[in-house]
């Protein structure tokens, strides 16, 4: 789940990143709430990752409990880079909820 994330991301494919968060999909991004999957897609994904041109490169995964935690390095699109995690909760195929942090 989490290359797929990746993969359709760094594609710019919004209907395909979308598609993997439930309707009612929770992301926590360093603190600001996306409370679902419009709202995460919107204000969040949307602006800031696909039309900025951002990449993805996934590094480790680990399971911590029932997450699914990937480390990756993103370029933003405009020359810097950030590193961060994203703790995924996977459930019935679709993410459930998502807390992010930089590390």
């Amino acid at each position: 789940m989490a290359r797929r994330f990746a993969v359709a991301a760094n594609a710019g494919d919004q209907a395909a990143v979308a598609a993997l968060f439930a309707p009612d999909a929770r992301f926590d991004s360093v603190g600001r709430i996306y409370p679902d999957r419009d709202a995460i897609m919107e204000r969040f994904l949307i602006p800031e990752v696909l039309d900025a041109g951002g990449r993805y490169e996934p590094g480790e995964q680990r399971w911590e409990g029932d997450r699914l935690v990937v480390t990756y390095r993103y370029d933003t699109g405009s020359g810097g880079t950030e590193n961060f995690t994203y703790a995924y909760l996977i459930r019935d195929g679709v993410i459930r909820d998502v807390i992010g942090r930089y590390v």
